[in-house]
């Protein structure tokens, strides 16, 4: 969450699954491919501020690491509407 497409502002609740046969390690969540919280423990999940960018179009990122060494990433975009 977000969902892709969304419009946000403000502060955006930003939430991510991950799940693996080995176990999850970490997940990265990124905001524009910048690491902007890494967790270790499910629910993986972050409050964005989205104020802290231009309105526009933004990439929301989860990259998962397993324990075998494996990684996944998953992409949303979504529109930040800060001004009116």
């Amino acid at each position: 969450a977000p969902t892709n497409a969304a419009t946000v502002s403000g502060s955006v609740p930003v939430t991510a699954t991950a799940f693996d046969n080995t176990g999850v390690t970490k997940v990265e969540l990124l905001v524009n491919g910048t690491v902007r919280v890494t967790d270790n423990t499910s629910p993986y999940s972050f409050t964005w501020n989205s104020a802290t960018v231009s309105d526009g179009t933004h990439t929301l990122t989860a990259k998962a690491y397993d324990a075998a060494g494996n990684t996944s990433t998953s992409s949303v975009s979504v529109t930040v509407k800060n001004t009116v």
